[in-house]
């Protein structure tokens, strides 16, 4: 079993709250879910998920987009 998010609600420890960076798509093993708070669940969960998914629009260059995915895997991220 998993949880999957079509929106954003994971953060990697190193971006502050103020600066989360939002996913197109977050997956989190479910015993890494579950081992939260209900506190912890609600908005922002406090872990980098397991696999994230970062679309590329026409306006995005590929270079931000690689320091980025690489910010997540650097963060604990095993997939993206």
């Amino acid at each position: 079993m998993t949880v999957v998010y079509s929106i954003e609600k994971t953060r990697c420890q190193e971006f502050e709250v103020d600066r989360s960076r939002a996913l197109d798509v977050s997956w989190v093993k479910i015993d890494r879910w579950e081992a939260l708070s209900v506190e912890e669940r609600q908005g922002f969960a406090p872990l980098c998920p397991d696999f994230v998914v970062e679309l590329r629009s026409p306006s995005d260059s590929l270079k931000p987009l690689r320091q980025k995915m690489q910010k997540y895997i650097d963060n604990g991220a095993r997939l993206g």
